[in-house]
């Protein structure tokens, strides 16, 4: 079990990764099966935090094989919700973390355990952080176009933030199954500035194209999609955003040849 450094700012992805071996014979019945209920993750204070467990998979969960090898990567940060924050957040403090899986018949699976430290940023990251925090207080408030400011401010004055990919995912959350002309418009203009601009740090790159195939089709444009996704496929520098984005446009090129048939 690793973590990707030691120390991390507020607001910032924690990836756990988890690597488990069986050098024995079959082994417990751990495949396909969400490892987020058993990372124990205390605070300082020797507290274990809640986080949140996905649902279960609809694959029938089976053994591990004799020599099979597994690696999950969990976001400790997206897991935990803390109380009256709209959005994944470890407050600053210093984190233990391990794995534990117990199951009758077999012997446990135990990790080293893993501290870290969450700190507030400092300099323009921290100018950077108060404006996202203020985008959430307003929009916990229900002022949805002051909240939106707040992210468009942050992404304005400081674009190589690191929080600066996740305001433009929030002011596309505001609007997220509203209905009307204008939730529509921002929808579109804010995922096209996410993607062309920071590519690699979407958190949702499914939801994000299949929100914007279907907002462009409620407006009856289906060639300013195709005109959107042709210039994210021959610009974007993440194969994973192009091959997504080249799938949306096969789509739609097979759906044209059958109305034209």
């Amino acid at each position: 079990m690793s973590l990707p450094a030691s120390r991390f700012y507020v607001g910032q992805p924690v990836w756990l990764s988890i690597r488990v071996i069986n050098r024995g014979t079959v082994g417990p019945h751990i495949v396909n099966r969400p490892w987020t209920q058993y990372c124990f993750v205390l605070d300082c204070q020797g507290n274990r935090l809640s986080l949140d467990m996905p649902a279960e998979e609809s694959v029938p969960v089976s053994r591990v094989k004799p020599g099979e090898v597994m690696e999950k990567h969990i976001n400790l940060v997206r897991s935990y919700f803390l109380l009256g924050k709209r959005d994944p957040c470890l407050p600053p403090g210093r984190y233990s973390v391990y794995f534990h899986w117990n199951e009758v018949g077999y012997e446990s699976l135990n990790s080293d355990t893993i501290t870290f430290l969450v700190s507030n940023p400092k300099g323009r990251e921290y100018k950077a952080l108060t404006l996202l925090n203020e985008g959430d207080r307003m929009y916990r408030l229900k002022k949805l176009t002051e909240s939106d400011a707040r992210y468009e401010e942050l992404v304005q004055k400081y674009p190589e933030s690191m929080y600066a990919a996740g305001a433009l995912e929030l002011i596309f959350r505001n609007h997220l199954n509203r209905y009307g002309t204008r939730h529509r418009e921002i929808r579109i203009k804010t995922v096209r500035r996410l993607l062309e601009q920071y590519p690699y740090h979407a958190t949702n790159l499914g939801l994000l194209l299949y929100d914007l195939e279907q907002t462009y089709r409620m407006n009856n444009d289906i060639p300013g999609l195709k005109a959107c996704l042709d210039t994210l496929v021959q610009r974007t520098p993440n194969p994973e955003l192009k091959f997504m984005a080249e799938k949306v446009l096969h789509r739609i090129g097979d759906r044209a040849n059958q109305t034209v048939e």
